[in-house]
């Protein structure tokens, strides 16, 4: 009897508290959210759990458009002294991206991710993890109103506290969650009123060291490989680039350049100080997820990190070596460097460690054969159309000189226009290898017998006649746009040619739905005296899904028109720039689609375009039908069907700079007596206004591949709004964990059933 009374009570054991350690971790019975980043774009972190704390225009937008995230909104209450949810959203294959970010606030989105494999697709990994489909779960449970504590996250320094093991492996680590209800024991929750601005400690490693460029590697180049960057190879246009050099004063490296535009045409020819070191990264391709088996996947934690996290770092940062001897060349790693790629046979342990503290342990250069650096002479900050003569003080001990003057206007470290060694304490540029309206940059270092000095960096602009009396100098003019006025080309272009720097407030991928949900603080905090606007690209964009334009004709002129009025508010002058066509030649499609016509035949650009005409005419701005003067060249403006190469961007800077020359005297624009601009004059120049196509692409309406693989694969999972990763009980068990639970009640039940039978004929017995 006592044999069966001890079955009986662990078979009871197993029924009660079977569901109980199932559903242990994070989920309901933790109340827990894992946070796993903080800030990145979603379309490459699947199966995470990411805060988002600031963006350009306040929403998450920028990072994706979240169709197949959960996403949480939590607001700062100072009275409960902790956060609150504001608003839920679980909803599949619904666009999230007009989810505002909380002042002292932020928004969480989760996603369960797919296991490719499971799915056939051996080329990317399993993004499930049993912690992220609990977290995912708990999510339906968590209600507006509901109080949260936030822990391992730093909002106001943008920081998460992971040991930066890939997220869906089991090596991840994280100490940053939140916390729905109560606070947790023993732990101080984050609290923005009272946090401190600090510059976080950031470490950055790499995998390769003075080699060509090779794919998904972060390479190291040291002044024994070469002068330049590009002394062995000159096409650096897909890497990111960062110069470091030494600081005697910081007793540090550091971060004196950097180059994060990438594409064709995006050359880079950075110096490689004598006394420092430069970095290059590229994030290369996956192969296989791209049909090619024969060559592997290069994507990598180590280069995806140094790529994504160096563009966040400031200029003048120090910076010190953890795992890297620059006087030998070497770094140190575990495991086999050819696969510098794969986690499994490589591991770096060299890093770039960004911190305002010397770290223990870091390497320490040879500063006795570092000799004074010239002092560059020149105070001009721009030049007029004559020869230029960069001139500098003689060094004691120095035998040369070497300079090296770079093209720095849509690059810091573009195209070179002269490098050479020299006795003399000057060179001489001719007007023939400047272009009026670009900037350029001058590095130069001391050689000696015995060593080498750091490098003196000078910049100056190249500026056409009319610049010097412009009626724009000391004005604020703000270009505001999406992709075409955010990549770097003819906007900075514009202060050689207006005589005053233009403010870029563009944003790649941005619709006029964008734009008014930052206007305040891209524009009209800038107290612009004139704004240049450029939108409609990818509002006249067709989401092949819809057959729709991304924003209906009539929503934009109704955007078009708010963002006037706003501007005008401001006692501003207002430049409307049409948008530019399609160059279909070199259009390879996209989604959502830029060359779409509507039912009448007509291109949905000139559609968009007549809106912004009628919109110049009625408020009588200025107007620059920038699409007539493109119209037979966009073969020879256009780099991918959209966006401008070189050309182009030289284009559009003087056809729009034109234009403001004859706004200006038609206006009588910088003398206090403007008037309003006629129709004939409005119509004399046109300028361009292309949108982003590759960012609308991600930010608007094409999901993400991730986003595109959840569309499919989790459909399995997510239809109607309820996949098995987030149907939950009200103890928050996703549909396995109940199935397994069930199995196990079921089992301890029918022991206790025979158990009883059993008891009860012996009992009659």
């Amino acid at each position: 009897m006592k044999k069966i009374s001890f079955i009986l009570c662990i078979a009871l054991l197993l029924s009660v508290f079977a569901p109980v350690a199932l559903a242990e971790g994070y989920g309901s019975s933790s109340k827990k959210l894992l946070v796993t980043h903080v800030n990145v774009n979603y379309a490459e972190y699947e199966g995470a759990g990411v805060i988002y704390t600031a963006s350009s225009d306040g929403t998450i937008a920028q990072y994706g458009s979240f169709n197949w995230w959960n996403v949480i909104t939590f607001k700062w209450s100072s009275s409960e002294k902790c956060f609150i949810v504001e608003n839920v959203n679980t909803s599949m294959n619904v666009a999230k991206d007009t989810t505002k970010i909380p002042e002292n606030g932020f928004v969480f989105c989760c996603n369960t991710g797919n296991d490719y494999p499971s799915l056939g697709d051996n080329s990317k990994p399993n993004y499930t993890t049993k912690e992220m489909n609990d977290t995912c779960a708990y999510t339906s449970l968590v209600k507006a109103g509901d109080k949260a504590y936030l822990y391992g996250v730093d909002i106001l320094n943008g920081t998460v506290d992971t040991n930066e093991e890939l997220w869906y492996t089991d090596s991840f680590e994280s100490n940053a969650f939140i916390k729905i209800g109560s606070e947790e024991n023993g732990l101080k929750a984050y609290n923005p009123e009272t946090a401190s601005e600090k510059k976080p400690t950031v470490k950055l490693g790499v995998n390769a060291i003075n080699g060509g460029i090779g794919e998904g590697q972060a390479m190291i180049l040291t002044p024994s490989y070469a002068k330049t960057i590009s002394e062995k190879n000159n096409n650096y246009s897909w890497c990111t680039v960062a110069v470091f050099d030494w600081s005697a004063k910081d007793d540090a490296y550091i971060l004196i350049s950097r180059d994060t535009s990438v594409g064709n045409g995006m050359q880079k020819n950075a110096i490689i100080p004598p006394n420092g070191f430069a970095v290059s990264v590229n994030k290369g391709n996956n192969y296989p997820a791209l049909g090619d088996s024969s060559r592997p996947n290069y994507v990598n934690q180590t280069a995806s990190n140094f790529y994504d996290k160096i563009a966040t770092i400031e200029i003048g940062s120090k910076v010190y070596l953890e795992g890297i001897d620059l006087s030998k060349n070497t770094i140190k790693y575990e495991g086999d460097a050819k696969y510098y790629y794969d986690s499994s046979k490589f591991k770096t342990k060299a890093f770039l460690v960004f911190s305002d503290e010397k770290p223990d342990n870091c390497y320490a250069p040879n500063t006795s054969n570092i000799i004074p650096t010239p002092e560059i002479t020149n105070t001009e900050e721009f030049f007029g159309q004559t020869d230029v003569q960069i001139n500098w003080n003689k060094v004691d001990g120095a035998s040369k000189y070497y300079v090296s003057v770079l093209n720095s206007t849509i690059n810091t470290n573009g195209a070179t226009v002269i490098s050479k060694e020299t006795s003399d304490t000057y060179v001489k540029l001719s007007t023939s290898s400047l272009n009026v309206g670009s900037k350029y940059t001058v590095n130069l270092y001391a050689t000696s017998a015995s060593g080498s000095s750091c490098v003196a960096v000078y910049d100056f602009v190249v500026c056409s006649d009319r610049a010097f009396n412009s009626p724009f100098k000391g004005k604020n003019v703000v270009a505001f746009g999406d992709s075409i006025t955010a990549w770097k080309g003819w906007v900075s272009m514009m202060y050689g040619e207006i005589g005053t720097e233009v403010i870029n407030s563009g944003v790649g991928g941005d619709t006029t739905v964008h734009a008014l949900n930052r206007i305040q603080k891209d524009v009209i905090d800038k107290n612009p005296d004139l704004v240049i606007i450029n939108f409609g690209m990818n509002d006249q964009a067709v989401n092949p899904s819809t057959g729709k334009n991304l924003t209906s004709i009539e929503k934009y002129e109704e955007n078009y028109r708010t963002i006037i009025d706003k501007i005008l508010a401001t006692g501003s002058d207002i430049i409307l720039v049409a948008v530019h066509d399609v160059c279909n030649s070199k259009y390879g499609g996209g989604t959502p689609v830029y060359n779409e016509k509507d039912s009448t035949g007509t291109n949905y650009v000139d559609r968009f375009n007549e809106v912004v005409k009628k919109l110049a005419d009625e408020y009588k701005l200025g107007f620059l039908d920038i699409n007539s003067l493109a119209e037979n060249q966009l073969e020879s403006m256009i780099q991918d069907g959209i966006h401008l190469n070189d050309k182009g961007q030289e284009n559009y800077c003087k056809w729009i700079s034109d234009y403001c020359f004859e706004y200006a005297e038609k206006t009588n624009f910088g003398d206090g007596t403007s008037e309003d601009v006629s129709e004939d004059v409005s119509n004399e120049v046109s300028s361009e206004a292309s949108d982003d196509v590759s960012d609308e692409v991600s930010d608007e309406a094409s999901e993400n591949p991730s986003d595109v693989s959840n569309a499919t694969s989790d459909s399995e999972q997510t239809s109607d709004d309820s996949s098995d990763s987030t149907v939950t009980t009200d103890n928050g068990m996703s549909s396995t964990e109940i199935a397994i639970a069930t199995i196990i009640m079921f089992i301890g039940i029918s022991v206790i059933g025979v158990m009883f039978i059993k008891v009860i004929k012996k009992n009659k017995k």
